[in-house]
């Protein structure tokens, strides 16, 4: 069965690799991961078994697995054949012969047309058209309203006029410069 995602290469993992450790902490491998791996918008599961050498139940598994994915359908991905409404082309749109209409500025400033056939509606080819998206509104948040801060507090000795930011400053203050005076009984 043939995928096509919107996406030019992505990997669907089916079933991650586990390990196991043997007594001296070695890594042995004990199942191999399934990933589906598509290249150029297309994933063949026949030719992905063949390659991998896959039974038919792990073939079976990843085809279930890829048709019961959240991206399935009108999020990117889909069997091909079977292409949402949106993304396939008007016949009026065929006839015109387009061409994606996204521009690619190369490193010496000139631009040029991407030039590959559109696949949507929006005359862009699958790989530009998640550029082009309008971005989701983030809700506007007010901007948070800072009080002002308080003035410091200002301590001063009484005896010298030396002036502290903290209480526990002048108390050390008089303790050592300005000891009480102990009266004679």
């Amino acid at each position: 069965m043939r995928f096509v995602s919107k996406i030019t290469q992505i990997d669907y993992v089916v079933r991650p690799s586990q390990h196991q450790f043997s007594a001296m902490g070695t890594r042995m491998p004990n199942t191999p991961s399934v990933v589906a791996k598509f290249r150029n918008h297309t994933f063949d599961s026949v030719d992905a078994a063949k390659k991998e050498h896959w039974s038919p139940e792990i073939r079976e598994a990843v085809e279930q697995h890829l048709l019961s994915h959240g991206d399935m359908g009108g999020r990117g991905l889909y069997v091909e054949g079977n292409a949402p409404e949106a993304l396939t082309l008007t016949p009026d749109q065929l006839q015109r012969g387009l061409s994606c209409v996204a521009t690619i500025t190369s490193p010496d400033g000139s631009t040029m047309m991407c030039g590959k056939r559109p696949v949507i509606r929006d005359d862009m080819c699958a790989e530009h058209v998640a550029q082009f998206l309008p971005a989701q509104p983030a809700e506007q948040q007010p901007l948070p309203v800072s009080e002002p801060e308080p003035e410091p507090q200002v301590f001063a000795c009484e005896d010298c006029g030396k002036s502290f930011d903290k209480a526990q400053g002048l108390r050390m203050h008089r303790m050592k410069v300005h000891p009480p005076v102990k009266e004679a009984v």
